[in-house]
């Protein structure tokens, strides 16, 4: 994904949290530990509609930087990570290193910390 935004015509009509929730129910998004994004003007909705809050405010380009990190409980619950049922420690590992990366505007990348 890169540059995901909502037309201005369009707004209003509930496209922009239905689209964070479709990304968040993503697959490959259950591991991730830490997400970080970048958003110049859905600050509200990522709190509200996500469980991200800000984490920096202004780089000088108008961004906000926000942020949403899992406990470890949270990841096993969720069936990932050392602990969880059925998954090894390698295995855990292994999908932990992955991460996302999108770019400017509603989500600048995710990223995976231990």
């Amino acid at each position: 994904m890169s540059d995901v935004y909502i037309e201005n015509e369009y707004q209003g009509r509930g496209l922009g949290k239905w689209l964070v929730r479709c990304m968040m129910d993503l697959p490959e998004i259950q591991g991730v530990r830490r997400m970080i994004l970048l958003t110049d003007d859905a600050i509200g909705m990522y709190e509200k509609y996500a469980g991200f809050w800000k984490a920096a405010v202004g780089d000088g380009h108008g961004y906000t930087m926000m942020e949403k990190v899992k406990t470890s409980q949270q990841l096993i619950d969720l069936g990932w990570g050392p602990g969880a049922k059925g998954t090894s420690r390698k295995e855990a590992l292994a999908t932990d290193k992955q991460g996302i990366t999108v770019s400017k505007g509603e989500v600048k990348e995710f990223e995976v910390v231990e």
